[in-house]
């Protein structure tokens, strides 16, 4: 059984008004709409209040802030939300952001895999 989470019309609405107006990184833009969209649904589903980022610097500005990750374990392939959450065979979730033409990387793709043969649905 795959997690499905919806929203309406109205939701979705009501999230892109709050959108920010400046361009942005459109991985970084499609993953604040799923945290706010969450943030906003806890009432519904609970659980969604423990629905985290995975902070990894994709973009640091600088090589001193690159090396800060690093040293606090800043892993290569590692998806950008978690939950842990049991749902059917799934012990809980993590979700990638990616936009076309975006593909996994190689460290994705073995953390994807890894995350599967650990009972977690990757997304």
């Amino acid at each position: 059984m795959t997690p499905q989470l919806t929203m309406t019309s109205a939701e979705l609405q009501a999230l892109e008004a709050k959108k920010p107006k400046k361009r942005r990184d459109g991985e970084h833009v499609m993953q604040s709409a799923v945290i706010r969209w969450a943030r906003h649904s806890i009432g519904k589903y609970p659980d969604l209040r423990r629905l985290y980022a995975v902070p990894s610097g994709a973009n640091v500005a600088t090589a001193r802030a690159g090396k800060y990750l690093n040293d606090e374990g800043r892993l290569k392939g590692v998806f950008d939300l978690e939950m842990i959450c049991p749902r059917g065979e799934y012990s809980g979730f993590h979700l990638e952001m990616k936009l076309e033409p975006n593909r996994l990387t190689k460290e994705q793709e073995e953390f994807k895999e890894y995350g599967e043969r650990q009972g977690r649905f990757m997304g």
